[in-house]
């Protein structure tokens, strides 16, 4: 359902519920104790159809509380979209790109050079990112989807194993971002 149709909807919907608040109190002679409950009547004077809500009898006369009949309502109302809510319109902060050539992590080096691109900003608003690597005649283009979680080496990186981690040395990062963490 889309933004007219709901509004249309709601506004027929109270609309209705408007008009069933509207009731009328009638006192007629015992005559017409015929008259009951979703009985429709049109009194005179009276333009509209009315709907017959309860009938009582009450010192020898019937009493009868009515209301606009449904019948009587719009069959349609031209709904009002209402305005568009337009985010804010926030500019984002620059995007980082950081390019890394990685060591071989196996016992065989590689066939090729790697490389990997990590791309980060601000992080209100993080969006896709579009890169475009070109060289003599060759052009690669990607995404860069998630934002990176980028740092700085603290302090002096000492020899140490050669597996991927080390386990006897320590290593201060700082971290770009505010609230960046790492694992």
């Amino acid at each position: 359902m889309g933004p007219e149709q709901a509004r249309t909807a709601v506004e027929r919907l109270l609309l209705r519920r408007w008009h069933e608040r509207e009731k009328l109190i009638v006192r007629l002679p015992l005559a017409r104790l015929d008259i009951r409950p979703g009985s429709l009547v049109r009194l005179p004077g009276e333009p509209d159809i009315l709907e017959v809500i309860s009938s009582t009898v009450e010192s020898s006369t019937v009493v009868l509380e009515l209301r606009r009949s449904r019948q009587d309502l719009p069959l349609s109302l031209d709904g009002d979209p209402g305005r568009a809510i337009v985010p804010a319109d926030v500019i984002g902060d620059p995007t980082r790109l950081l390019l890394v050539e990685p060591p071989a992590l196996g016992d065989a080096p590689l066939s090729e050079p790697v490389l990997v691109l990590a791309a980060s900003g601000g992080q209100v608003p993080w969006r896709t990112v579009g890169i475009e690597l070109s060289t003599d005649g060759y052009t690669e283009q990607a995404h860069a989807r998630r934002r990176a979680v980028l740092g700085e080496a603290c302090t002096e990186l000492f020899p140490g194993q050669a597996s991927p981690i080390d386990r006897i040395n320590d290593l201060d990062v700082q971290l770009a971002g505010p609230d960046d963490w790492m694992n």
